[in-house]
């Protein structure tokens, strides 16, 4: 698939945050000759490259520092790629938002950016699932193993304290988790991690479930009780429903705009988590619902965070994470081969296609000779940034 119109240069620019370098990579109709050039612009914010009476422009990931120049490569080639980076001792590459943007959140609705007025809605209908005035307390779950950690998180472990504490008091009561005990769904209290809310029956409106049974896996999906579109499903462990963020719009606050946000920026950010709790870069992605050879998707997560913008898209520069990507026919084998180097994200149908899809479509954008990597084709999934 071609990534530009014959007549129109292509600009593909990449940001490599961790070692502060930024690639361009150039794809042109024609061979490049002495009329084709590139000019930054004078706030070193954008770049303009010319051939053969037509031109393209980008605005790059960053801005680029005082030293840096751009000259095109010397060979005869309709493919040119050029990289700028900046000494230790000139200007900082990056620009103040964008530090603050690498340390912020890596999924939307934190706990903090809530409030008793929250609204939670159908990103497709706006059926109300939660009322405003609902939920009193949000609360951030912490990671997948937090149970486990507790050894490191107590300088002394609840049990370990001289005195008992009543099983209606004390940490668990207060917080709905702590190492005694089970993640608990609390009335009047909203739980939050990277793709979910979790709530008690009770305090949702609007929201039916239905029974599913798909490869041995049973589960109670809840949907939409005005679209039909699914958006949760019972946590019989936690004693409650746990909703799917994407699924969602949240209206923060009284007179403000609904907010929702795309589907793999959530997945990209519980890879993330992933990576973080257990220190793996490869997933097998699927769902139930598909069968034959691109049933499922084993993900390679090779760079976690870059920037980069395309003459072709019309957004600015965006945050987003490089994943090398295959179908797979028979996910369980590679489940079974890989478990200890593997782990699974299991997807509802909407989900994983609307993954799949981003994969395929952000291939398109890269330069064709880093569109593949031996049998694995090369992907973007766009990541939540506050500031993009």
């Amino acid at each position: 698939m071609s990534v530009t119109s014959p007549s129109t240069p292509y600009i593909y620019a990449e940001l490599l945050v961790n070692i502060r370098q930024l690639t361009i990579y150039a794809s042109l109709d024609s061979i490049r000759n002495d009329a084709t050039k590139v000019e930054l612009s004078s706030d070193r914010e954008t770049i303009t490259l010319s051939h053969d009476g037509r031109s393209a422009t980008i605005h790059l990931p960053t801005k680029v520092g005082g030293t840096a120049a751009l000259e095109l490569p010397q060979a005869a080639t309709k493919d040119l790629s050029f990289r700028l980076q900046i000494a230790e001792k000139d200007e900082p590459l990056f620009t103040r938002d964008l530090l603050v943007a690498s340390s912020d959140e890596r999924a939307p609705w934190p706990a903090g950016s809530l409030t008793a007025d929250t609204e939670v809605c159908c990103r497709q209908c706006d059926q109300a699932f939660i009322q405003a005035g609902t939920i009193k307390t949000w609360k951030d779950l912490p990671s997948e193993n937090w149970a486990e950690m507790m050894d490191f998180w107590h300088c002394h472990k609840p049990h370990d304290h001289g005195h008992q504490q009543s099983e209606n008091t004390g940490p668990s009561a207060t917080k709905g988790y702590s190492a005694s005990n089970k993640l608990v769904a609390q009335s009047q209290t909203g739980f939050l991690d990277t793709c979910h809310f979790l709530f008690t029956s009770q305090d949702c409106v609007g929201v039916e479930f239905q029974s599913s049974a798909t490869d041995g896996r049973t589960a109670q999906e809840l949907v939409c009780s005005c679209c039909n579109g699914i958006i949760g499903v019972v946590d019989e462990r936690a004693e409650g429903w746990r909703l799917f963020k994407w699924a969602l719009a949240v209206r923060k606050r009284p007179g403000e705009q609904k907010e929702s946000h795309a589907i793999e920026g959530f997945i990209a950010a519980q890879m993330l988590a992933l990576i973080d709790s257990q220190a793996v870069r490869k997933f097998v992605v699927h769902c139930k619902g598909l069968a034959g050879p691109a049933s499922a998707l084993l993900c390679w997560v090779f760079t976690p965070d870059l920037r980069y913008s395309a003459s072709t898209k019309a957004e600015g520069p965006q945050r987003a994470m490089k994943v090398f990507f295959k179908t797979l026919q028979n996910p369980e084998n590679v489940l079974a081969e890989q478990n200890m180097s593997v782990e699974e994200i299991y997807l509802p149908l909407n989900a994983f296609l609307a993954v799949h899809e981003a994969l395929e479509s952000s291939n398109s954008l890269l330069p064709v000779s880093a569109q593949r990597f031996q049998d694995w084709c090369v992907g973007l999934l766009d990541r939540f940034d506050r500031v993009s």
